[in-house]
């Protein structure tokens, strides 16, 4: 198995990606240290919700699975059946598929596929394995609604979340004898800062 990853894989941030970059971080700043936990849902979720949202995508509330979220559709579609289940971030305690709209339908008009973002349950009113539970929930609906390519990826807890969820995928996979298993996965990585 080759798992090695081609430069030319990633799409480097254009100028107008670093202004939104540089104004996200100043924004940031001023919430570093304030808060954590529960209490700090409102402020991440104002956070989030501030990114811009993109003209070239429609937005759909809806449930899959049973885990009710948000679709992110771009307007054009450059890749046929497939989808991104996105997790979100926020340390397993903030975050939501509502704040998180605006920020994944910027990734679907570049990626230029559907996105579903769930909103899965959060700690620690719902302790671990709850949100496993969901992503999985999620991921299992997607295949159940016939999409025959699907990505899972997500940003700093949904990063880990993403790729609980791709083991866990696997491994039930493989304890099913011709199990083909149609999910790359994509997730935060370091960059330059």
């Amino acid at each position: 198995m080759n798992l090695s990853v081609e430069p030319s894989e990633f799409q480097a941030l254009t100028s107008a990606d670093r202004v939104v970059v540089s104004q996200m971080r100043q924004n940031l700043n001023q919430y570093k240290g304030l808060l954590g936990g529960p209490a700090m849902r409102e402020q991440f979720d104002a956070l989030m919700a501030s990114t811009p949202a993109p003209a070239e995508v429609t937005y759909e509330a809806a449930t899959v699975g049973g885990v009710a979220g948000w679709w992110c559709h771009p307007v054009a579609q450059r890749l046929a059946n497939s989808v991104v289940l996105y997790l979100h971030g926020g340390a397993y305690v903030a975050g939501s598929a509502t704040a998180y709209r605006h920020f994944v339908g910027q990734l679907a008009v570049r990626v230029g596929a559907d996105f579903f973002v769930p909103d899965y349950r959060l700690a620690p009113e719902h302790p671990f394995p709850a949100a496993v539970e969901d992503a999985q929930t999620a991921y299992d609906g997607l295949l159940t609604a016939g999409w025959q390519h699907i990505a899972i990826c997500g940003d700093s807890a949904g990063g880990g979340l993403a790729l609980t969820t791709l083991a866990l995928v696997t491994a039930e996979a493989a304890r099913t004898p011709g199990t083909q298993l149609p999910v790359p996965v994509w997730f935060s990585r370091p960059g330059p800062t």
